[in-house]
């Protein structure tokens, strides 16, 4: 198979075979063993510079975090993977001199600090307007004023118990962070980067409501008698009983989206004008469809756009739970609004790149470094100037 991959002779199914057999390989030294005599028989058959291969055998690994999700045939695919490929079959000529001469070369310009991949960590704000930096807080119970006990362990925020009066809270996650909110009916969200939620200590009798700012997953406790409502950046609401679900309504993404997994909602899009929050529009969402309501379009009689998708990419969706970056059909714009909230940098992109299309996956737990490698295969360049700013060229 890797024979026919090199000479372009694979079909989709033993593609898709080759990938799984390379991702199940635990060692990389195994793969070489493997790979060494393939290469020896189809180099002569196959056009790659030794200067091109250099470049993305610094990390071997790394490599093999790239999974494509189809088979299509594009220019920029079949470099992206073969240069994947042919990393791995000549590291053990290009890499093992390496391994004992760490020391820097004199002249050489340093590289930056690696940049991580977002952690836990977020910041709880009390009604007084105090505040908990939640990355400090050891493993244990935090007593919260008006008798609310929590508990903070594993990235997440557990309220335990009923509080004597009702406070609201706020957990807020910038960019490089996530975190884990358990609420007083056990309902759990999940936040992801540069998002914020606000929520009491105690839900009343009749409803249970919370706010959001940004992207979180929910899974809501179910309770026909206390509906759930999520309010959505202040323009529209997701109306629930007991339901798995994601919002992103990040402020520099254009639409509000709200994709069902299990269960119903109803979205309601509303219009927040002159300080009002009239309903405008509404859609009852069943399992794999998404409400898309965008931001800055309304219809002839003023009204925001409600639109339903009724075959949501969850895969994509669910990305950032599943610890992966999902590029499929992405414009370059849209990967680096994800890239400045996980990394925590300012991403400048050279004029006339921002809808250069993506394919693929990749996972999200490597360093800025390591991604910005394997986005070279696909004819993209970042380097970082400064601390935190990264500018993208071809």
């Amino acid at each position: 198979m890797l024979e026919k991959y090199f000479l372009e002779t694979a079909s989709d199914e033993e593609l898709r075979e080759l990938f799984a057999l390379i991702e199940s390989y635990p060692k990389e030294e195994d793969l070489e063993d493997l790979f060494i005599p393939v290469f020896e028989r189809i180099k002569k058959d196959v056009d790659y510079k030794p200067e091109e291969w250099e470049s993305v055998v610094a990390d071997i690994l790394n490599t093999r975090n790239v999974v494509p999700i189809t088979a299509r045939r594009s220019v920029w695919q079949r470099w992206w993977v073969a240069a994947s490929v042919a990393a791995i079959a000549l590291s053990l000529f290009l890499w093992l001199p390496w391994k004992n001469d760490p020391a820097p070369k004199p002249g050489l310009v340093m590289v930056p600090a690696e940049i991580p991949p977002a952690s836990d960590g977020a910041m709880l704000t009390l009604a007084d307007g105090s505040q908990i930096l939640l990355d400090t807080v050891k493993d244990g119970p935090l007593v919260l004023p008006g008798g609310v006990v929590a508990k903070v362990s594993g990235g997440k925020i557990v309220y335990e118990g009923n509080s004597e009066t009702t406070t609201y809270n706020t957990v807020t996650t910038p960019n490089g962070r996530q975190f884990r909110v358990v609420l007083p009916d056990a309902s759990v969200v999940w936040m992801n980067t540069s998002s914020s939620l606000r929520y009491p200590t105690r839900f009343t009798e009749s409803e249970r409501r919370v706010e959001l700012w940004g992207e979180a997953y929910f899974e809501v406790s179910e309770d026909a008698k206390k509906p759930f409502y999520v309010s959505i950046n202040n323009e529209s609401e997701v109306e629930v009983l007991g339901t798995k679900f994601n919002v992103n309504a990040y402020d520099n993404e254009p639409m509000i989206q709200t994709t069902l997994l299990q269960g119903k909602v109803r979205v309601n899009a509303r219009s927040i004008a002159n300080g009002s929050r009239q309903l405008m529009s509404q859609a009852v969402l069943t399992p794999g469809q998404q409400a898309q309501i965008e931001k800055k379009k309304v219809n002839s009689r003023g009204e925001p756009v409600l639109v339903v998708e009724r075959h949501a990419n969850l895969e994509q969706v669910m990305a950032w739970r599943n610890g992966v970056f999902h590029f499929d059909g992405m414009s370059l714009a849209q990967v680096a609004r994800q890239l400045e909230r996980w990394y925590d940098v300012e991403v400048q992109i050279q004029k006339g790149m921002q809808d250069i299309r993506f394919g693929g996956s990749i996972s999200n737990q490597i360093s800025l470094q390591q991604l910005l490698k394997e986005l070279e295969f696909m004819g993209i360049r970042g380097r970082l100037e400064g601390e935190r700013t990264l500018i993208v060229s071809p």
